[in-house]
């Protein structure tokens, strides 16, 4: 029954498989490169806001 459920979850959300294989060890370089993503993007996004004439703002 329980397989059932999990096979009918996985269908609706793709990334549940993905997320029971998941290790914890991973989670700390994961965290640390969306911390290197975000201080990379988030100025790139209000660049190209201010380039295309409006509010930075609206980059993020």
């Amino acid at each position: 029954m329980a397989d059932a459920t999990q096979n009918q979850l996985a269908r609706w959300l793709p990334g549940f498989q993905f997320l029971r294989q998941y290790k914890a060890a991973w989670l700390f370089h994961d965290f640390v490169a969306g911390i290197v993503l975000t201080t990379m993007l988030v100025p790139v996004g209000i660049a190209h806001a201010a380039a295309s004439g409006t509010p930075g703002i609206y980059g993020l």
